[in-house]
């Protein structure tokens, strides 16, 4: 008797990376509407080996800079002294300026852009702010809790 193989394994998943070998990024937003505390916009940051998943509100787009920056300093601060080496992102203006690109030549990392306004080539975060989202908006239902909250 004769079994076919199948390779469940995509293209891309081929790779086995370290951690914080490569680390993908969003911005999500803008909530409406927005929290008490008028935080409009939330970024991931995901880790492809671990698939560890840091989240942090912003009120604006302009303080992605900043939440990388504390995002890198808290990853990078590990006894094994992983560095991160491949930030990939999608092709819009909150990672593609001056600031960014001298933080990455600095400190090393490659910066793989996707297509602007495609969600298949950076489709793991994408699908993981949807997921955010949507478990926020099930969890407030369910509380009776008010939307801004």
């Amino acid at each position: 008797m004769f079994t076919n193989k199948v390779n469940k394994t995509s293209r891309n998943s081929s790779k086995e990376y370290k951690y914080l070998e490569k680390v993908s990024s969003d911005i999500c937003g803008p909530i409406r509407p927005c929290t008490y505390n008028r935080y409009r916009y939330f970024i991931t940051f995901l880790d492809k080996a671990t698939r560890d998943l840091e989240v942090k509100l912003l009120q604006k787009k302009s303080e992605a800079y900043n939440a990388f920056v504390e995002f890198k300093n808290k990853a990078e601060n590990n006894p094994q002294g992983y560095r991160i080496r491949i930030f990939t992102s999608n092709n819009r203006g909150e990672y593609v300026n001056i600031r960014f690109e001298d933080l990455f030549k600095k400190a090393g990392i490659t910066h793989q852009l996707a297509p602007a306004y495609t969600k298949e080539p950076n489709g793991l975060i994408e699908r993981l702010n949807r997921t955010l989202i949507n478990k926020v908006q099930a969890l407030l239902f369910q509380a009776g809790l008010l939307n801004y909250l």
